[in-house]
Parts: C-alpha cells; structure tokens; sequence
C-alpha cells in the first residue's frame, strides 16, 4: 500500500473486483499490465482481474529486491502468505511459501466469484 488513503482505497476496492480462487482474491494477480515494483516495494498498476506474465515478473523482481524486508506487514508484494502458506496472510519476511503460495495460486488461475 501507498499510504496514500485515497490511492489505497482504489486497490483495495480493484482487488475486491480482481481475479478470484475459491471466493477469495487470487494472491498472484499482484499488478496490471504494465505494472513495475517502486522502490518502497510495492507496484506501479494495482491488480487487474487477469493473470499475466507482468505478475510473475513484479513478483519475482519484488522477491529478488527483497526491499522493505523483513518489516511490517506485508513487507513488500511478494510478501504473500506466512511461515506454512495459504491461507495465512503476509508474515513481514520473504520465505520459500511466498513462491510456493504465488506459483500454486497462479497456476490454479482465475474463477468465477
């Protein structure tokens, strides 16, 4: 999140409309298309209902840079799930389950709400 409250409020009411699994939002569908990690780890474009390469590469450099983690949570946007994976929320450290988490959730793909 930006902490910007009215540019938060616009991803958080995208991610309710995003793509979804079982009822919940997918974790994998992280940007849109375009979407790049900002230096403060999160993302350019917020979450755009659809699966595409540009979340595993946002994902993938977010992990890499590992930027604001460990720390508060989530730590950045790949900080998807804790110590044991889904359904556990962001744990504020990046672990081998945030891949695990992003790669099943994307493979699993989007379903009907």
């Amino acid at each position: 999140m930006t902490g910007n409250p009215v540019v938060d409020a616009a991803v958080i009411h995208t991610w309710r409309l995003g793509c979804t699994l079982g009822g919940s939002i997918n974790p994998a569908d992280i940007t849109g298309i375009g979407g790049q990690v900002l230096p403060d780890g999160s993302v350019t474009v917020p979450p755009d209902g659809q699966l595409t390469v540009d979340d595993v590469i946002v994902f993938t450099n977010a992990y890499g840079d590992s930027t604001g983690c460990p720390g508060a949570t989530p730590c950045n946007t790949s900080d998807l799930t804790a110590i044991g994976g889904l359904p556990s929320g962001p744990d504020g450290q990046l672990t081998v389950d945030d891949i695990i988490a992003f790669t099943n959730s994307f493979s699993e793909g989007c379903g009907e709400e």
